[in-house]
């Protein structure tokens, strides 16, 4: 299943070493915008752990968005050709705008686990 991950979403994977989980069970595709991010952030470890397990990143030929509307506009297009994915996420706003779109969001439960709902 193809995942779209947020940046608090991969640092928290980071956070509570859930990488190996979250890397084995999914097909990761990371934003152009979610990793421009995590540079801004320096959130180094996320950068080489993205690197360490060959994470696809996804191109894009828009304006440069924030993250949040980044996935959301991939989250529509990908919504339009029927294409399965999820995205993970722990951020609130963002999971109830994708609720609207009937997206399925992957989340941390406990700090323990992955979650689908």
């Amino acid at each position: 299943m193809l995942v779209i991950p947020d940046t608090n979403f991969l640092m928290y994977l980071t956070k509570y070493k859930l990488w190996h989980e979250f890397e084995n069970l999914y097909e990761v595709i990371i934003l152009p915008e979610v990793y421009f991010e995590l540079e801004v952030l320096k959130q180094n470890l996320v950068l080489d752990l993205i690197k360490k397990f060959k994470i696809n990143f996804l191109r894009s030929n828009k304006e440069r968005l924030n993250a949040d509307k980044a996935i959301i506009e991939n989250a529509k297009e990908l919504k339009a050709v029927n294409r399965e994915f999820i995205v993970a996420t722990l951020d609130k706003d963002l999971v109830k705008r994708l609720k609207k779109l009937d997206v399925k969001i992957l989340t941390i439960r406990q700090n323990k686990y992955l979650k689908v709902t």
